[in-house]
C-alpha cells in the first residue's frame, strides 16, 4: 500500500476528531437508553425480537451529535465549504429518522426528505454535484441534480435496510469511512478527511454498543450516516485526477456499500433471535461483525 504522507499537525488534529466524536457519542448513549427506557420509546416491530429486555433504537442521535459536534470544532468553511447547511440537513435527517423509529415513516416520505436534505446542500449551499457532462436542461443542471439526488437516495435506502440487524449500520459506516478518509489524506486533501474521520468515530461508539445490546443504531442513524456517506462518495468524485485511489478501497466500499446491504435485502444475512442466520446457518452475531469489521480494515490497511 502506498505510504500516506501527512504532517505531524494534520495527523493530532485528526486524531483528536476522532477521539471527540467516539468520546461524545459515549457520553450521550447512556442518556438516550435512560430516557428510552423511562417513557418506553421504542420500536417494537423490532425489539420483540430481542427476548431479554427491550432495546433502544435512537442511536442516531448520538450519530448526529458527535458527528456534528466534531466537525464544527476541527473544520471550517475555508476548508470545507457549507459546513453549517451540513449540520442543517443532519438535523432534518435525525428529526425524521426519529419519527420514523417511533412511528415508521412510509417509503415516500423518507426519500422526500432525503430529496430535502439534498436540496439544502447541492441548491441552498451551492455544494458538488454529481457531474454527468449531459449537460442542462432548461438552463438548469437538471440530470447532474437527478442523479446526485438518486446517489444520496440509494445510500440511504441500502443503509435502511441493514438496520434491522443490530450494528450493521454502523460497521458499514465504520469501514466506509475509514476507506474515504484514506483517499483523501492519500489525495492531500487532509481537511476533506475531517469528515470521515469525524463519522468513523462516532460510529464505532454505535457499534460497539450494538453489539453489546445497549443502544441500537436505528432509522436515525440510516438516514444521516447514509446521507453522508452519498456526501463524501460525491466530494471524493468532485476531486477528480487529483483523488488517488487503490483497487482495495474501491472492493471495501462496493463490499461493505453495496453487497453487504444487497444480502440482507436479499435475506441471505438475517438477525433471528439474537443471533444472525447466514445461508440458514446460525451464528453469534458479535464473533461474525467484529471479525468482518476487523478483516475488512485489515485489507485495506495493508494492501
Amino acid at each position: 500500500m502506498e505510504t500516506t504522507v501527512i504532517s505531524s499537525a494534520w495527523l493530532l488534529k485528526l486524531t483528536f476528531d476522532f477521539l471527540m466524536a467516539m468520546v461524545l457519542a459515549f457520553v450521550i448513549i447512556p442518556s438516550i437508553r435512560a430516557i428510552a427506557r423511562r417513557w418506553s420509546l421504542y420500536d417494537f416491530d423490532v425489539s420483540q425480537e430481542v427476548t431479554l429486555s427491550h432495546i433502544p433504537r435512537h442511536g442516531g442521535i448520538a450519530l448526529v451529535v458527535a458527528f456534528g459536534i466534531s466537525i464544527a470544532v476541527f473544520s471550517s468553511e475555508s476548508l470545507v465549504p457549507g459546513v453549517k447547511f451540513i449540520l442543517a440537513a443532519l438535523l432534518l435527517l435525525l428529526a425524521a429518522g426519529l419519527q420514523d423509529d417511533l412511528l415508521h415513516l412510509s417509503w415516500f416520505v423518507r426519500i422526500m426528505v432525503v430529496v430535502g436534505a439534498a436540496a439544502i446542500i447541492t441548491d441552498v449551499a451551492g455544494m458538488p454535484l454529481f457531474r454527468t457532462g449531459l449537460g442542462v436542461v432548461f438552463d438548469y443542471p437538471l440530470p447532474d441534480l437527478l442523479v446526485t439526488y438518486a446517489i444520496y437516495t440509494g445510500c440511504v435506502v441500502l443503509l435502511i435496510a441493514t438496520s434491522r440487524i443490530p450494528g450493521m449500520v454502523s460497521l458499514i459506516l465504520i469501514v466506509n469511512a475509514v476507506a474515504l478518509a484514506l483517499m483523501f489524506l492519500k489525495s492531500g486533501f487532509p481537511e476533506l478527511a475531517i469528515l470521515p474521520v469525524a463519522l468513523a468515530g462516532a460510529s464505532m461508539t454505535l457499534f460497539i454498543s450494538s453489539v453489546g445490546n445497549y443502544v441500537f443504531e436505528g432509522r436515525a442513524s440510516a438516514l444521516a450516516g447514509g446521507f453522508m456517506l452519498a456526501m463524501l462518495i460525491i466530494y471524493s468524485y468532485n476531486i477528480g485526477n487529483n483523488l488517488v485511489v487503490d483497487n482495495s478501497a474501491l472492493f471495501i466500499i462496493f463490499l461493505a456499500l453495496i453487497i453487504i446491504p444487497s444480502l440482507v435485502i436479499s435475506k441471505v444475512i438475517r438477525w433471528e433471535h439474537s443471533s444472525l442466520l447466514i445461508f440458514g446457518k446460525q451464528y453469534s452475531l458479535f464473533i461474525v461483525q467484529m471479525l468482518l469489521m476487523v478483516v475488512l480494515l485489515l485489507f485495506l490497511f495493508i494492501l
